[in-house]
Formats: C-alpha cells, sequence, structure tokens
C-alpha cells in the first residue's frame, strides 16, 4: 500500500480528485447507449465503474464477461472499476458471498478490470478475499456505504482504518447525511485518515446535503468523485461536465506547471509547445541555474559535487513559490528531495513525462551534457538509475504521461486534456 496508486498511468491520490462514471446499464442495448453517452464527455473521465449488480445478467458470469470486454473495447485507456454493490448497501441486487467471491476472482483471472470494490462488511472473509485478488494483481478499494445516516466521527476514521488494515489499495466510505455537521464530519475523518498517507482515500456524502463533498472533496483527502452520464448510480450524483468544471475552479489557485521525468523523457521539447499552447512562460530549471551561478551544471558537479547543485534546484523552487503561469522542464533529479516535491505541490501541478530506457538511451547517447550519465551511457545503466528513481517520481506525480512513439504537438494535447 502507498499514498498513490497508479492504474494505466493513472495517478490516484495525488492531483485534483479523478472524475469516475458509474455505468448502470440493465442490458446490452443500455450498455451500447451508456458507452455512446460516454463517448460523448470522454475528455473529463478519467474512469468508469460497471456497477454490474444494475446488470440484469448479472449472475450470469458469461453475459457479465461478454458485456464488460464490450466495454472495456469502447475504452481501452480507461480504468474499469468492477462493483457489485449488494442490496444492504445501496445496490440492486442480494448475492450469496461464494457467488460474490467467484465473480470477482473471474474477472480478476482474466483481467477485465484494474479495480475490484470489495463491501468490507459483506458477509464472509472479506480480508481474505482482497489478499486474493491482490496476488492475481488487481487494485482494490475496499468500501463501506451507510444509506440511512452517518456514523459518527470516530466511527468513521475507525471504519477507513479497518479498512487500510484489510491491506486494500484504496478506501471508500459514503454516507447519507441529515445534517450539514454530518457533512463537515464525513470530510474531518477522510482528512484524519488521509494525512496519515497511507492509501488514498474516497469519501462522499450523498443526497442534496452532500453535494459539496463531491465538488471540495479534494480540499479534505477525498481522490475519486462520481459524476454522472445519464443515470445516477446513487443520490446527489452531479452531472460529469458541471464537476469538471467545478473541480477545476478549485484547483484556480495552483498557478504553476512542472515537468518531471528522467533526461531524455522529452521535458524540454514539450515545454516550448505546451508553453505556447497554455501562454505560460517557459522555464528551464538547468538552464536558470547556470546562470545563476555563470557555470555548467557539469562544472558544478565536478567543482561543488551533487549535494551543492541539489541546493540550489531547492533554492530555485523556493523562490517559484512566489511566481504565477511559470511551465517549468525540471532537471532529472529535482524528485529526490522530498522538501521539492512539497515545494512543486505548493505552487503547481506535477505531470510526469515517462519513455523506455531504449528510447531515453536513443535521445541522449549523443549528449555530452549529462553527469550522471559520464561514463555509464549505456540502456542497462539508464535502465537500473530509473528504477531507483522511479517510486520518487510516481510519489510526485499529479498525472503521467507516456511519450514513446508521440509527437510533441501530441503530447502536449494530451497534458492540455488531462489538466
Amino acid at each position: 500500500m502507498g499514498e498513490t496508486v497508479i492504474v494505466k498511468q493513472l495517478v490516484i491520490g495525488a492531483g485534483r480528485p479523478k472524475i469516475c462514471v458509474p455505468v448502470t446499464a440493465r442490458t446490452r442495448r443500455e450498455l451500447l447507449e451508456n458507452i455512446k453517452l460516454i463517448r460523448q464527455n470522454k475528455s473529463m473521465i478519467q474512469l468508469l465503474e460497471w456497477r454490474v449488480d444494475w446488470f440484469d445478467s448479472c449472475l450470469n458470469f458469461q453475459r457479465v464477461e461478454n458485456a464488460l470486454a464490450e466495454l472495456r473495447s469502447a475504452f481501452p485507456n480507461l480504468p474499469v472499476i468492477f462493483t457489485f454493490r449488494s442490496r444492504e448497501e445501496g445496490g440492486k441486487r442480494q448475492i450469496y458471498f461464494r457467488d460474490y467471491r467467484n465473480l470477482y476472482l473471474r474477472i480478476a483471472q482474466k483481467s477485465l478490470a484494474e479495480i475490484i470494490d470489495v463491501e468490507i462488511e459483506k458477509q464472509g472473509p472479506t480480508e481474505q478475499l482482497i489478499q486474493e485478488l491482490k496476488k492475481k494483481n488487481v487494485t482494490v478499494i475496499a468500501s463501506n456505504h451507510h444509506f440511512e445516516g452517518t456514523p459518527s466521527l470516530q466511527e468513521m476514521i475507525s471504519v477507513l482504518e479497518k479498512m487500510q488494515r484489510s491491506g486494500a489499495d484504496i478506501v471508500k466510505l459514503a454516507v447519507m447525511p441529515n445534517s450539514k455537521s454530518d457533512v463537515m464530519n464525513l470530510m474531518q475523518a477522510a482528512l484524519t485518515v488521509k494525512e496519515k498517507k497511507k492509501t488514498p482515500v474516497v469519501a462522499m456524502a450523498m443526497g442534496e446535503l452532500g453535494r459539496v463533498s463531491r465538488l471540495s472533496g479534494g480540499f479534505f483527502g477525498s481522490d475519486l468523485t462520481f459524476g454522472m452520464v445519464g443515470a445516477s448510480s446513487a443520490p446527489g450524483q452531479i452531472e460529469v461536465s458541471q464537476l469538471n468544471e467545478a473541480l477545476h475552479i478549485f484547483e484556480s489557485n495552483k498557478k504553476n506547471i512542472f515537468l518531471i521525468g528522467f533526461m531524455g523523457s522529452g521535458k524540454s521539447k514539450v515545454s516550448v509547445g505546451l508553453s505556447k499552447l497554455l501562454r505560460m512562460e517557459k522555464l528551464e530549471m538547468d538552464e536558470c541555474i547556470e546562470q545563476q551561478q555563470n557555470q555548467k551544471i557539469t562544472e558544478i558537479f565536478a567543482e561543488k559535487g551533487e549535494e551543492y547543485f541539489r541546493n540550489l534546484e531547492t533554492e530555485f523552487l523556493r523562490e517559484l513559490t512566489k511566481k504565477e503561469n511559470q511551465l517549468v522542464s525540471c532537471g532529472g533529479g529535482v524528485v529526490l528531495r522530498e522538501e521539492n516535491i512539497e515545494l512543486m505541490k505548493q505552487s503547481g501541478k506535477i505531470v510526469l513525462l515517462t519513455a523506455t530506457p531504449g528510447t531515453i538511451f536513443e535521445r541522449v547517447r549523443n549528449s555530452k551534457d549529462r553527469p550522471v550519465l559520464n561514463g555509464h551511457m549505456s540502456i542497462e545503466y539508464i535502465r537500473e538509475l530509473m528504477e531507483k528513481r522511479m517510486p520518487y517520481y510516481r510519489k510526485a506525480a499529479d498525472y503521467i504521461v507516456e511519450t514513446d512513439g508521440k509527437k510533441a504537438e501530441l503530447i502536449c494535447k494530451e497534458i492540455q486534456r488531462i489538466l
């Protein structure tokens, strides 16, 4: 478990809350209609949740597989959450635990969903099921829903922590508030658990009173929010275009953009086009430091050492917290300091550009300005160094964009869309 979860290059647990759209089709015909509506709003959606309990043939496993395969074929790049919500937690069907387990393990075995939602209070060995699913390389959400009211603050914190102890990768709590204080207590519970940085947290208050939790949950630690395209799957869901617009407004305080990634991942080239597209001032971190020091980076490394250079990077980022509308192409090692990550998150959004070791090698093999590769210019060494740094990159990233085989113009448009 960790503070963030990455599924199909989507970072859950950092950046603004990701928008998930539930698919609530009863028949294949309705599923096709849902697919058509989702296509019209695809640019605003980061995940899909198939609520299989709505499906008339939900206990016919083969029909479930066929329908899910059709959904995935329509949206191959969107992660899918597979959910059977039982009636006691607001779903459409009742199901025996044996069938529940068999259905989930079958979907996991055939890699038909990246994420599976397990009700932590379901009658049966749910923690064992979570571990079985994780062994099949599925990301697991442990969830708990209260449609009749809202537990106390301490009870909600305890439920979220229990779900974390179960081994789930993401924990989700949804409640029905009877007062504004219920909504505030839910948000406080999410914030309390989120600050411990063990897993991403999803917290939602349903109904009209709870709408604010769907819009402003990111301020209180909630990492996913659910928007409506067509029929809603829970009371209080907001139409996805309105939800997307509101989340952009709530993030308007983050004025800068930081491009991070291993050397040769395309940061400099992408920053040129992106700065024009977004009308932002472009800064090359290494170039700025060279100008300040009146020395090349290679000379700074050779004469004063890496630690001195990392101090210069940190000071550069401190100054940027006072500025706005800056697009910064960062040095490859900037994420090696926790303080640097925090400084970037204070004032901006962080986009990680990735590429394979082979691609990196082809891009940098003739460069003389890569001090950490001096005497080590090989795919094997690049792979080894990338593997060491990748946990830092992933921890820092709000968004991840692959650059292999893509033109800079396409990458810029992709970044514009996700931001």
